[in-house]
C-alpha cells in the first residue's frame, strides 16, 4: 500500500504539502530532518527546523500502488485553495495552481 499524506505547519495547522510514500515512518523522519526533493518544501522545512519545530505528517489515504498518482493528484486538487508548497499537479506536470477553464 502507498500512503497519501499531508504535512501541516505546527504553528498554524495549515496544510502545506501533499505527498505519497510507501514508507510513512521513514518519510516522516526525512521531513523532520529537513529532507525534501522540492526547493519550496525544503525551504519551509529549514525554516521549521531553525525554529526547533517539525511538520505534522498525517496519512490521509492508503491506496494500491497503481492508484497512488491519481490519489495524490486528487488530494492536491482538493486542497487547491490552500497555500500548498507542491509545485505541480501529480501526473500532468502542470503548475498545481492551474485551474482548468471548464
Amino acid at each position: 500500500m502507498i500512503a497519501i499524506y499531508q504535512l501541516r505547519d505546527p504553528r498554524t495547522g495549515a496544510v502545506r504539502y501533499i505527498g505519497k510514500t510507501n514508507n510513512p515512518r521513514e518519510r516522516a523522519a526525512r521531513h523532520r530532518r529537513g529532507k525534501s526533493a522540492g526547493v519550496r518544501v525544503g525551504a519551509w522545512l529549514a525554516e521549521l527546523l531553525a525554529a526547533g519545530l517539525a511538520p505534522i505528517m498525517e496519512t490521509i489515504a492508503e491506496v494500491a500502488p497503481e492508484q497512488a498518482r491519481a490519489a495524490e493528484r486528487a488530494a492536491v486538487l482538493a486542497n487547491r485553495d490552500a497555500d500548498l508548497l507542491n509545485t505541480v499537479i501529480p501526473g500532468n506536470r502542470l503548475p498545481w495552481r492551474y485551474k482548468p477553464s471548464n
